[in-house]
């Protein structure tokens, strides 16, 4: 069960006809190929809601291509409308992105504009 429930103003029918009138919480991504999926983000088939914090959310996603699973991290969409909240978020990036550890996540991608 989705601990956030869909809000009614992103409805949006795939052309395809692979799931029509479908309605996702998350206006930033594009609409689902699955049932299963909660939306696409780039080559990401995004799958669930891991967690959130102050300025971002994390994904349970997994790479098209190299079907690896993945912790997907994305601004909330109030907060990347500010500069200096996507400045924050490349400093956090680069700051994982610089430690080598078994016991932090691998920073793989970055892409703030």
């Amino acid at each position: 069960m989705n601990p956030h429930p869909p809000s009614p103003d992103r409805t949006s029918t795939r052309e395809a006809g692979v799931l029509p009138n479908v309605v996702t919480p998350y206006p930033f991504l594009s609409l689902p190929d699955h049932p299963e999926e909660l939306g696409r983000l780039g080559p990401y088939r995004v799958l669930s809601l891991l967690g959130e914090g102050g300025m971002g959310l994390v994904f349970r996603a997994e790479h098209d291509t190299l079907r690896r699973l993945v912790a997907l991290k994305v601004m909330k969409p109030h907060e990347a409308h500010n500069p200096d909240s996507r400045e924050r978020f490349l400093r956090e990036c680069r700051a994982a992105a610089a430690i080598r550890s078994d016991h932090v996540i691998t920073v793989h991608g970055s892409r703030c504009r």
